[in-house]
């Protein structure tokens, strides 16, 4: 690939995933820790121990945290949604190119830059490329360790191998940013997880073309000494400053393997492939077939490490029952490519057909009918202003003529052109009308940035860490200002430091008759629906609360153990006595 090739990637990745940076989309409750974390870091100056309320955060490493400190830097400040999503921007763009460049080194120029453009236009991609979460941060980290690892296993016509076979001595710069890539995958998100993502294809491959000399390559004392740096001294210092966390990483972790902790059944990354991949699901189990044939030959390694990366992979970590949609981010890698062949081939079987064939008119008659006939007798459960259906009765049509035009044009630049195009407008435009329409956060993101004008700024404002989810707390803290203070639960409340006599109180309205038992309160502003609420006790509500002059207080001399932080755990609340006991 030319300069140029990657140059046209970037500006499609940035005009594509940077439509989170102008839609003003509330942050979601999964979105907001890192931003949170990441503000509180910056505000404390610990680099090392990510923070939410000022409880100390281990769930996750902070690389993500570092990147996006790094990446927001200019900007001396971290408030704003859209400063935030420019993370994962980065990351996910870099994922792009990283996948673009391995594609044309075994396939040549134009499917490096169709499986890039493919990729970046998966559903599940593009979705977490909006989001301000961990996973772009993993996914670029275990591409570019895999690409390095290909480069290194499936050598073009004159490059030079790893090194010499040394267990002490210097092989080359290659093989060390592998092993520092590979020990950073276990900082990106959950301890173990990312080496396991990365290490299954490899190793898969490997077992594959089995020779001790090329397990051999990966026997240097540098290399493993760079990964346990990049990838375990962080845990290491962790559980030595916090012990009880591992208790919260055992039950986290290993909980998983089984069905005790978001157990799903063995089949459930088959079931999320198809939409995590669309546009291109078709095309890609084309792919798949084209590749499939190619597997007898040994010297079609290409297409075996692809194999290995989606198929093996996805078996994988089907067998532990914990699993869920957003993991499969790092799988999506591998099916870009076999999509960018599978159009390939599509397109190479319609240019040798003739007659109706390639008659784009016969698509929309004998496709986007029965479409448009489903979306008509579903009509009154399609969410949005009363426009929505009509416009998708007449776009139904003409997208359907746009692929089939895309698939039957001779000019396969004109038909990428086109069909990018139409994605880049199809995917903005569903953006900006979730977020306008059907966005659940919208209510809750309207009520919490109404706060400043409602309190008198002479008492303080305090959050209820212990909402319907522990991730919760996040979300509203980063709307509100950094003045805002944080209670692990309303008990805390109780505090003998805590000696102001009117307060505000930010929680859930079913909290009124706890709070209504150390004093006074008054509801003040309340969210007209919260996000996942089952009754209207789950909404989000504003509280001031005027402590009882005779109120006993407590010491606080509570530790409040990771487990307790991340599951809500029962623990020794101040004293002995948790809300739900008063």
């Amino acid at each position: 690939m030319k300069k140029t090739d990657y140059l046209l990637l970037a500006c499609f990745c940035i005009l594509l995933f940077g439509c989170s940076l102008v839609g003003d989309r509330p942050m979601t409750m999964h979105e907001s820790v890192l931003p949170q974390c990441t503000r509180e870091m910056h505000a404390s100056g610990n680099w090392l121990i990510p923070s939410s309320g000022g409880r100390p955060w281990l769930h996750r490493p902070p690389l993500p945290h570092w990147v996006l400190l790094i990446l927001t830097s200019p900007f001396e400040d971290i408030n704003s949604p859209w400063m935030v999503r420019l993370g994962p921007l980065v990351m996910s763009t870099i994922v792009v190119l990283t996948l673009a460049w391995l594609a044309q080194r075994w396939f040549g120029r134009w499917m490096g830059l169709l499986s890039g453009l493919i990729l970046a236009t998966c559903f599940q991609f593009t979705r977490y490329a909006w989001l301000a979460e961990e996973d772009t941060f993993l996914c670029a980290v275990i591409t570019g360790c895999l690409a390095l690892f290909v480069k290194m296993e499936i050598p073009k016509e004159g490059e030079a191998p790893p090194g010499r076979w040394t267990f002490f001595g210097w092989r080359s710069w290659t093989l060390l940013a592998f092993f520092t890539l590979y020990g950073l995958s276990n900082m990106a998100k959950g301890l173990v997880f990312g080496p396991l993502m990365a290490g299954v294809p490899m190793g898969l491959f490997l077992l594959w073309h089995f020779s001790w000399k090329r397990f051999g390559n990966y026997v240097w004392l540098w290399g493993w000494l760079a990964a346990i740096l990049a990838g375990g001294v962080w845990p290491l210092l962790i559980y030595h400053w916090y012990p009880d966390v591992l208790e919260m990483w055992l039950y986290d972790y290993a909980g998983r393997l089984n069905g005790n902790y978001i157990g799903e059944p063995w089949w459930y990354y088959w079931s999320v492939i198809p939409w995590a991949i669309a546009p291109w699901t078709l095309f890609s189990l084309v792919g798949l077939w084209v590749t499939g044939r190619t597997l007898p030959k040994a010297e079609h390694r290409p297409e075996h490490f692809l194999w290995c990366w989606a198929i093996g992979t996805t078996i994988f970590f089907s067998i532990p029952d914990g699993k869920h949609h957003h993991y499969y981010v790092h799988c999506l890698p591998p099916w870009a490519i076999l999509a960018a062949l599978g159009v390939v081939h599509v397109r190479n079987i319609i240019a040798g057909c003739n007659g109706l064939w390639r008659k784009t008119w016969l698509a929309p008659a004998v496709f986007a009918l029965p479409v448009m006939a489903a979306v008509w007798l579903l009509r009154h459960k399609i969410p949005g202003p009363e426009w929505t259906v009509p416009v998708l009765l007449g776009l139904i049509p003409l997208a359907v003529w746009g692929v089939a035009w895309c698939l039957t044009d001779r000019l396969s630049l004109r038909a990428a052109g086109l069909a990018f195009l139409g994605l880049w407008a199809a995917y903005c435009g569903g953006y900006l009308y979730t977020g306008r329409y059907l966005d659940h956060g919208i209510q809750d993101e309207a009520f919490l940035r109404n706060i400043p004008n409602l309190v008198d700024g002479k008492a303080p404002l305090y959050v209820n860490a212990e909402l319907r989810c522990c991730l919760e707390v996040n979300r509203v803290l980063f709307t509100l200002d950094r003045s805002t203070r944080t209670v692990h639960n309303l008990s805390f409340l109780l505090d003998e430091e805590l000696t102001e006599p009117r307060i505000y109180v930010v929680t859930v309205a079913g909290d009124e008759t706890y709070l209504g038992k150390i004093g006074s309160v008054r509801r003040l502003a309340q969210s007209v629906k919260s996000r996942r609420e089952l009754t209207p006790d789950d909404r989000l509500t504003l509280f001031e609360l005027t402590f009882k002059p005779d109120l006993q207080r407590f010491p606080n001399h509570v530790y409040i153990a990771q487990q307790q932080i991340k599951h809500r755990q029962p623990g020794p609340y101040l004293g002995g006595r948790s809300p739900k006991e008063w």
